[in-house]
């Protein structure tokens, strides 16, 4: 049996006590309902905050994902690590069978698949952990566990 062994990971992290705690197992069937697929961004817009006098909000963007049979409107809380222009055209995993929502006024049907920084380090404005830039898989396509 062949095994490889990474010691960078564990490198990468300053401190331990900092990472999250895992959460408790979900059933099987639990994690197997969720439809996540890949989607593509084919509109991204500023959207209004009413709390904060109509002002564009620094949270949320109002995005249009492509799924390849559809295209759904997700509001996305991205706003601080990707701008308006760079989101279009970006691959993106989304939870596409989770209730619908109301964020700021406007539906959201659909949850992006997102990584978060949690340690106290900087770390770059990117969305590299949460769009997968390109890629050649086409929209629409189901993501599943192995």
């Amino acid at each position: 049996m062949m095994m490889a062994v990474s010691h960078a990971a564990a490198e990468e992290i300053s401190n331990m006590e900092d990472v999250p705690k895992l959460k408790d197992p979900v059933a099987i069937a639990d994690f197997e309902a969720l439809d996540i697929r890949v989607g593509r961004i084919v509109l991204a817009e500023l959207i209004p905050d009413p709390d904060h006098g109509n002002k564009p909000s620094r949270k949320y963007l109002s995005l249009v994902v492509d799924l390849g049979n559809e295209k759904r409107r997700v509001v996305s809380a991205v706003r601080s690590i990707v701008d308006v222009e760079d989101a279009i055209g970006k691959a993106v995993l989304m939870a596409a069978n989770v209730e619908e929502e109301t964020i700021l006024g406007l539906p959201s049907r659909g949850k992006l698949l997102s990584g978060s920084n949690f340690s106290k380090e900087p770390m770059p404005r990117t969305l590299r952990t949460v769009l997968l830039g390109g890629g050649g898989v086409p929209p629409g396509s189901a993501v599943s566990g192995l």
